[in-house]
Protein backbone atom coordinates (compact mmCIF):
# COMPACT_ATOMS: atom_id res chain seq x y z
CA UNK A 1 0.00 0.00 0.00
CA UNK A 2 1.33 3.40 -0.99
CA UNK A 3 1.93 5.85 1.84
CA UNK A 4 -0.14 8.99 1.44
CA UNK A 5 1.36 12.45 1.54
CA UNK A 6 -0.41 15.58 2.71
CA UNK A 7 -0.24 17.09 -0.81
CA UNK A 8 -2.81 14.50 -1.91
CA UNK A 9 -5.42 16.16 0.33
CA UNK A 10 -5.04 19.65 -1.13
CA UNK A 11 -7.85 21.14 -3.18
CA UNK A 12 -7.13 22.41 -6.66
CA UNK A 13 -5.52 25.84 -6.50
CA UNK A 14 -4.90 25.59 -2.75
CA UNK A 15 -1.46 26.93 -1.79
CA UNK A 16 0.58 25.79 1.19
CA UNK A 17 1.68 28.52 3.62
CA UNK A 18 3.64 26.06 5.77
CA UNK A 19 4.17 22.32 5.74
CA UNK A 20 6.09 20.18 8.22
CA UNK A 21 6.10 16.99 10.19
CA UNK A 22 6.62 15.82 13.73
CA UNK A 23 10.27 15.64 14.73
CA UNK A 24 10.89 11.89 15.15
CA UNK A 25 10.85 10.65 18.77
CA UNK A 26 10.87 14.22 20.12
CA UNK A 27 7.69 13.65 22.12
CA UNK A 28 9.27 10.77 24.06
CA UNK A 29 12.52 12.67 24.60
CA UNK A 30 10.92 15.91 25.82
CA UNK A 31 8.47 14.13 28.11
CA UNK A 32 11.37 12.17 29.61
CA UNK A 33 13.39 15.36 30.14
CA UNK A 34 10.37 17.01 31.78
CA UNK A 35 10.21 14.35 34.49
CA UNK A 36 13.99 14.04 34.94
CA UNK A 37 14.05 16.10 38.19
CA UNK A 38 11.37 13.82 39.65
CA UNK A 39 13.38 10.76 38.64
CA UNK A 40 16.46 12.16 40.42
CA UNK A 41 14.43 12.83 43.60
CA UNK A 42 12.87 9.35 43.42
CA UNK A 43 16.28 7.70 43.03
CA UNK A 44 17.66 9.74 45.95
CA UNK A 45 14.75 8.66 48.18
CA UNK A 46 15.16 5.03 47.16
CA UNK A 47 18.91 5.33 47.81
CA UNK A 48 18.27 6.61 51.33
CA UNK A 49 15.85 3.76 52.06
CA UNK A 50 18.17 1.11 50.65
CA UNK A 51 21.18 2.72 52.36
CA UNK A 52 19.36 2.60 55.66
CA UNK A 53 18.46 -1.08 55.15
CA UNK A 54 22.04 -1.98 54.20
CA UNK A 55 23.58 0.00 57.07
CA UNK A 56 21.36 -1.84 59.55
CA UNK A 57 22.66 -5.11 58.18
CA UNK A 58 26.32 -4.01 58.04
CA UNK A 59 26.49 -2.58 61.55
CA UNK A 60 25.24 -5.76 63.14
CA UNK A 61 21.71 -4.73 63.99
CA UNK A 62 19.13 -7.40 63.54
CA UNK A 63 17.93 -7.47 59.96
CA UNK A 64 14.22 -7.94 59.92
CA UNK A 65 12.64 -9.73 56.96
CA UNK A 66 9.69 -7.40 57.42
CA UNK A 67 11.85 -4.42 56.30
CA UNK A 68 13.10 -6.35 53.29
CA UNK A 69 9.57 -7.22 52.19
CA UNK A 70 8.42 -3.66 52.85
CA UNK A 71 11.30 -2.28 50.72
CA UNK A 72 10.50 -4.63 47.83
CA UNK A 73 6.80 -3.74 47.97
CA UNK A 74 7.64 -0.01 48.05
CA UNK A 75 9.91 -0.32 45.01
CA UNK A 76 7.29 -2.29 43.07
CA UNK A 77 4.60 0.24 43.96
CA UNK A 78 6.87 3.02 42.71
CA UNK A 79 7.53 1.19 39.46
CA UNK A 80 3.86 0.62 38.57
CA UNK A 81 3.11 4.34 37.88
CA UNK A 82 6.44 4.68 36.07
CA UNK A 83 5.53 1.75 33.83
CA UNK A 84 2.08 3.19 33.13
CA UNK A 85 3.58 6.61 32.34
CA UNK A 86 6.25 5.13 30.06
CA UNK A 87 3.70 2.99 28.20
CA UNK A 88 1.36 5.95 27.58
CA UNK A 89 4.20 8.25 26.46
CA UNK A 90 5.66 5.56 24.18
CA UNK A 91 2.23 4.91 22.66
CA UNK A 92 1.67 8.64 21.99
CA UNK A 93 5.19 8.92 20.53
CA UNK A 94 4.51 6.03 18.13
CA UNK A 95 1.18 7.63 17.16
CA UNK A 96 2.85 10.98 16.42
CA UNK A 97 5.85 9.71 14.45
CA UNK A 98 5.15 10.25 10.77
CA UNK A 99 2.38 12.82 11.37
CA UNK A 100 2.45 15.67 8.84
CA UNK A 101 1.01 19.16 9.16
CA UNK A 102 0.13 21.78 6.58
CA UNK A 103 -1.41 25.24 6.70
CA UNK A 104 -2.96 26.64 3.54
CA UNK A 105 -4.67 30.00 3.00
CA UNK A 106 -7.97 28.41 4.04
CA UNK A 107 -7.37 25.44 6.35
CA UNK A 108 -5.14 23.42 8.64
CA UNK A 109 -4.44 19.83 7.61
CA UNK A 110 -3.13 17.06 9.85
CA UNK A 111 -2.23 13.73 8.26
CA UNK A 112 -2.06 10.92 10.83
CA UNK A 113 -0.02 8.23 9.09
CA UNK A 114 -0.25 5.93 12.11
CA UNK A 115 -4.05 6.05 11.96
CA UNK A 116 -4.35 4.45 8.55
CA UNK A 117 -3.62 7.69 6.72
CA UNK A 118 -6.53 9.68 8.12
CA UNK A 119 -6.46 13.41 7.38
CA UNK A 120 -8.02 15.95 9.70
CA UNK A 121 -9.02 19.33 8.24
CA UNK A 122 -9.93 22.53 10.09
CA UNK A 123 -11.09 25.69 8.35
CA UNK A 124 -8.96 28.67 9.42
CA UNK A 125 -12.14 30.72 9.76
CA UNK A 126 -13.17 28.42 12.63
CA UNK A 127 -9.95 29.02 14.57
CA UNK A 128 -10.42 31.20 17.65
CA UNK A 129 -6.88 31.19 19.04
CA UNK A 130 -3.36 30.05 18.23
CA UNK A 131 -0.71 29.72 20.97
CA UNK A 132 2.85 28.52 21.23
CA UNK A 133 3.70 26.30 24.21
CA UNK A 134 7.20 25.21 25.11
CA UNK A 135 8.50 23.40 28.15
CA UNK A 136 12.10 23.74 29.24
CA UNK A 137 12.82 20.36 27.63
CA UNK A 138 11.26 21.50 24.36
CA UNK A 139 13.38 24.66 24.44
CA UNK A 140 16.48 22.51 24.91
CA UNK A 141 15.43 20.28 21.99
CA UNK A 142 14.54 23.29 19.81
CA UNK A 143 10.91 22.25 19.41
CA UNK A 144 7.51 23.28 20.70
CA UNK A 145 3.76 22.74 20.48
CA UNK A 146 1.38 24.94 18.58
CA UNK A 147 -2.11 24.87 20.08
CA UNK A 148 -4.96 25.73 17.73
CA UNK A 149 -8.35 26.29 19.38
CA UNK A 150 -11.71 26.22 17.66
CA UNK A 151 -15.12 26.45 19.24
CA UNK A 152 -15.41 22.65 19.26
CA UNK A 153 -11.89 21.39 19.92
CA UNK A 154 -8.30 22.08 20.83
CA UNK A 155 -5.76 20.76 18.31
CA UNK A 156 -2.13 20.39 19.31
CA UNK A 157 0.61 20.30 16.70
CA UNK A 158 3.28 18.39 18.62
CA UNK A 159 7.06 18.38 18.24
CA UNK A 160 7.38 21.23 15.76
CA UNK A 161 11.00 22.00 14.91
CA UNK A 162 11.80 25.76 15.13
CA UNK A 163 8.37 26.24 16.69
CA UNK A 164 8.68 30.01 17.30
CA UNK A 165 9.27 30.70 13.60
CA UNK A 166 6.52 28.30 12.49
CA UNK A 167 4.11 29.73 15.08
CA UNK A 168 4.43 33.19 13.50
CA UNK A 169 3.59 31.72 10.07
CA UNK A 170 0.57 29.85 11.38
CA UNK A 171 -0.60 32.86 13.42
CA UNK A 172 -0.40 35.18 10.40
CA UNK A 173 -2.21 32.66 8.19
CA UNK A 174 -5.03 32.33 10.73
CA UNK A 175 -5.38 36.09 11.15
CA UNK A 176 -5.57 36.46 7.37
CA UNK A 177 -2.61 38.79 6.93
CA UNK A 178 -1.60 37.21 3.64
CA UNK A 179 1.79 35.67 3.06
CA UNK A 180 3.34 34.61 6.34
CA UNK A 181 6.89 35.24 5.08
CA UNK A 182 6.44 39.00 4.79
Amino acid sequence: MEEKRIEQYLNEGENIVWMGKVKENDYLTTRSLNVFPLIVLWLAAEGVILGWAISNRIFGQAFNVYYLVLSIVAIVLHLIPVGIWFFSVSEKNAELNGTEYAVTESRLLILHSSKHDSCESVALGDVLDVRLKRSLAEMIMGTGRIVVETEDEKIVLYSIDKADKIFRKVYRAVLGKGNADE
